[in-house]
């Protein structure tokens, strides 16, 4: 089968699934709206990809020169002439895709399409009214962005396949001592280390976390905190860790490769997101496979997989205190109780979140949109 993939901006998500189509001996070709992120230019596509450029060379999503790019979208595949395509996010890939009706479209939510933008732009949300009810399939990462999608456009196709992104748990890049080695180089032996690794963007709400650590770290000298990423709030989220007397416990990574990121799980105790709205976060995914306690965001989908008191922490995204008294209680968790949530974790994970097993729900609903299509 012939699939185009079309996304906005190369990443390792979209890498991710186009190595799982290369896995079904698919014939691939990508296709994004702008050029990547300058630190996501690293990213390699798989071999087995045709990789046809971009539309446009801006780099930001421009909402009124969005609907200019339709012919370049239809050129492209005019050229390779897919059984489908899967495109996403929403708003923009989506929308573009199902305004030509010669090939069949999958229509793949990235959850803060659905969830933060189109609340934040009619426009936006028109378009991604627009392409629910144009597409063939909707993918979606959790219960919470089906039914967003749903109410918005009463799309009640059996075409449908709804999983997290998962992780793949067979794959393990770094060696069992990487957690002395990078508590020792940062100077944080026997340090209780909250992570985040969500983009330094207005979405991940980073300056509460900052705040909220802060209030911790007064009462809990033995805290300390890695923020891996960047974005455009980067100078923005420096200048507050420094006014807040915070350099010597905060840490900036940078923007890191895959074996790097894990580096940093293994050598975590605890992971923090409070982002202002999310699907099911692949981050949060991969942290709990890593052993980290979850502090997350009071938010439906994050409702999903942890519940307060019972296998992690769900917080006000907008109160620092929230976030303070959680990351205290983590941070002073006894062994026993600790355990006891490693333990639960990893079996809702495995469980639930295994990408080998996951993404055939994916390979399932692609065929059936192509054959259901008719010549």
């Amino acid at each position: 089968m012939k699939v185009l993939y079309f996304t906005r901006g190369y990443t390792w998500h979209d890498r991710q699934f186009l190595e799982a189509f290369c896995s079904f001996h698919w014939d691939l070709a990508l296709l994004s709206i702008y050029p990547a992120a300058s630190e996501r230019k690293r990213i390699e596509v798989p071999n087995k990809v045709r990789d046809l450029g971009y539309l446009d060379r801006r780099g930001a999503v421009d909402s009124e020169h969005l609907d200019g790019q339709a012919g370049k979208l239809v050129k492209a595949i005019s050229s390779f002439y897919p059984d489908i395509v899967y495109a996403g996010p929403i708003c923009d890939c989506a929308y573009l895709a199902t305004l030509q009706r010669t090939v069949p479209v999958v229509a793949c939510s990235w959850g803060f399409d659905i969830l933060y933008e189109c609340k934040k732009d009619k426009i936006l949300k028109a378009r991604a009214i627009a392409a629910l009810t144009h597409c063939r399939g909707l993918v979606a990462d959790c219960e919470t962005v089906w039914a967003r999608c749903k109410s918005m456009s009463n799309f009640d196709s059996p075409n449908r396949a709804v999983f997290p992104w998962g992780i793949d748990r067979s794959v393990r890049r770094v060696d069992s001592g990487v957690r002395e080695r990078m508590r020792r180089d940062l100077g944080w032996g026997s340090a209780a280390i909250a992570l985040s690794t969500r983009n330094f963007e207005e979405i991940y709400n980073l300056e509460v976390l900052i705040c909220g650590f802060g209030i911790a770290a007064e009462k809990n000298t033995s805290l300390r905190l890695i923020m891996a990423g960047g974005g455009s709030k980067c100078r923005q989220l420096h200048d507050i860790v420094r006014s807040l007397g915070l350099s010597p416990k905060v840490h900036f990574a940078g923007v890191l490769d895959r074996q790097r990121i894990e580096a940093l799980y293994r050598s975590s105790d605890i992971y923090v997101s409070c982002a202002l709205t999310d699907g099911t976060s692949v981050s949060m995914l991969e942290a709990m496979d890593n052993r980290l306690l979850p502090i997350l965001s009071n938010l439906p989908s994050n409702r999903e997989w942890v519940r307060t008191g019972s296998n992690g922490w769900l917080v006000r995204c907008d109160d620092p205190r929230s976030v303070s008294a959680s990351l205290l209680e983590a941070a002073g968790l006894p062994e026993v109780e600790r355990r006891r949530i490693i333990s639960h974790n990893l079996k809702i994970v495995q469980k639930r979140a295994n990408w080998s097993t996951n993404v055939l729900k994916l390979k399932a609903l692609c065929y059936k949109v192509a054959q259901e299509f008719p010549c």
